[in-house]
């Protein structure tokens, strides 16, 4: 039997960002504007986690963020973290389907967490 374990110790920013460098993708590119815009919300902490997204495959950061969710003072801050992915989508002057479609999604996943 497999068992997948991801083992990070992502602070709250930390997990964000992540969250925040996952959500860029959605739409298969992550534009040197979306980069510029995370870099300067969290530069001291930017390239660690962008390095631990890369080093991970896709399954493995749906399992980093689903881990996440699992925190007991996540649903307090969830709103929050809506908000700032949603404002990180329009940094590229519009808010596509794939990111309607991964914002509808995450919803759903963290009020089933």
């Amino acid at each position: 039997m497999y068992t997948m374990s991801i083992i990070t110790n992502f602070n709250e920013s930390e997990y964000l960002l992540f969250l925040l460098i996952y959500a860029s993708h959605v739409d298969f590119k992550f534009s040197e504007k979306e980069q510029q815009s995370l870099k300067n919300l969290f530069p001291d902490i930017y390239s660690k986690v962008e390095r631990k997204f890369y080093e991970l495959n896709e399954a493995e950061q749906v399992v980093l963020l689903t881990q996440g969710m699992l925190e007991p003072s996540y649903k307090d801050r969830v709103d929050n973290f809506e908000k700032l992915m949603q404002k990180q989508f329009w940094v590229n002057g519009k808010f596509c389907d794939f990111e309607k479609a991964f914002l509808k999604f995450y919803k759903q996943l963290s009020a089933a967490v």
